[in-house]
């Protein structure tokens, strides 16, 4: 139930079109510089 309740609240932060238009390589160095 928990898994259900987080899956809508991680499409609505990151939609599916902005994780195609943004590269992975760039994600990650998002990732990086932020803890």
């Amino acid at each position: 139930m928990h898994q259900a309740k987080i899956q809508p609240i991680q499409v609505d932060f990151v939609p599916l079109h902005t994780i195609k238009r943004i590269p992975s390589g760039f994600i990650c160095s998002l990732s990086l510089r932020n803890p």
